[in-house]
Order: C-alpha cells, then sequence, then structure tokens
C-alpha cells in the first residue's frame, strides 16, 4: 500500500526511516495531500493567496517541508509554509499540521478550525476520530493515513477518490 501512495503521491523518502527522514517523508506527504484535495473558491481571499501550510509542534517538519516547496506550486498558487506558535490564529491556514502539542491545544487547534476550509492533519493514532481530517499513522516504520471523509466534506473540502483509496481508513465515506 505505502509503495502505491508513495507512486501516487510522487518521489518522497524511503518508508523506514531515521527521525530526520521522517520528518522529510511527512513534509512530501502532506505537499502532495493538497495535490489530492479541492478547496472551496471561498477559501481563498484571491487568485493571487498562496496556499497556506501551517505546522505547529513540529519545527523539523516544517524546516524539511520549506526547502521541498522552493520552486513548487499547488493549483498554481505559490506556497508558503507558516510556523504557528500557540499564539497565533490558524484560520488564515488552508492545511494545518499538529505535532507534538498536547491533547488540550490539539482540542483547541481542532475547534479553532471549525467553520472554516482548513485541511487537519497530525501523526497522531486515532486521530481523525478525535476531530481531525487526516491522521498520519506509523505502523512496523512504514507511514500510513487514516481519513475522517465527513469531516473534510462538513468543511466544503472534496479528497480525491485516489488518495481516499490508499487511506488505510476511511470513516465517514459517503
Amino acid at each position: 500500500m505505502l509503495a502505491a501512495m508513495l507512486c501516487l503521491l510522487g518521489d518522497t523518502a524511503p518508508a523506514q526511516a531515521s527521525s530526520a527522514d521522517e520528518d522529510q517523508v511527512k513534509a512530501a506527504f502532506l505537499l502532495n495531500f493538497g495535490k489530492f484535495v479541492e478547496w472551496p473558491a471561498t477559501a481563498f481571499a484571491s487568485q493571487a493567496e498562496p496556499f497556506r501550510i501551517c505546522i505547529t509542534g513540529a519545527k523539523d517538519v516544517a524546516n524539511a517541508l520549506g526547502i521541498l516547496v522552493i520552486g513548487q506550486k499547488l493549483n498554481g498558487r505559490e506556497i508558503a509554509v507558516m510556523l504557528i506558535d500557540h499564539h497565533q490564529p490558524v484560520k488564515q491556514c488552508h492545511m494545518l499540521f499538529i505535532g507534538n502539542v498536547g491533547a488540550k491545544k490539539r482540542t483547541s487547534l481542532l475547534a479553532e478550525t471549525k467553520g472554516t476550509s482548513t485541511f487537519t492533519v497530525a501523526d497522531e493514532k486515532d486521530f481523525i476520530d478525535n476531530g481531525g481530517m487526516l491522521g498520519l499513522v506509523n505502523a512496523d516504520n512504514r507511514i500510513s493515513f487514516e481519513i475522517n471523509q465527513q469531516l473534510a466534506e462538513d468543511a466544503g473540502l472534496k479528497i480525491s477518490s485516489r488518495l481516499l483509496s490508499l487511506a488505510r481508513v476511511v470513516r465517514g465515506k459517503s
């Protein structure tokens, strides 16, 4: 399944990885997930607005993603990688990756994204059962993912059937 995901999503680091390599794999997944999710036109203030990928609690993933997006566009938009601290709002984010922030902060971030078209991602087991849209899961040194399709649809997001077919688990499938 991971090999199919890597082929579909593009070149990424090997599935079995050190901690630094794992950050690069997560960064590649984030960039490529954006290619398989459709945001409503209302998610952008203008045609010139960049696609914002925000990251909190995972500085190394943000650094890896910042390098990865150089010269890249997503759906014709420039890509902005933003490292968000605990005081910054996340409503301007099109994708939010929640790293190691603790349960209380994670719940607060998810509540803040309610009513927006922010695609929420975390590398946490059961993330999709706790209000998140896509959870990266590391099992047996392999990164796979789970999707809560209903939450994404409720936010006005459309996830490609190609991405859904590669998910380990899909909740709320229409």
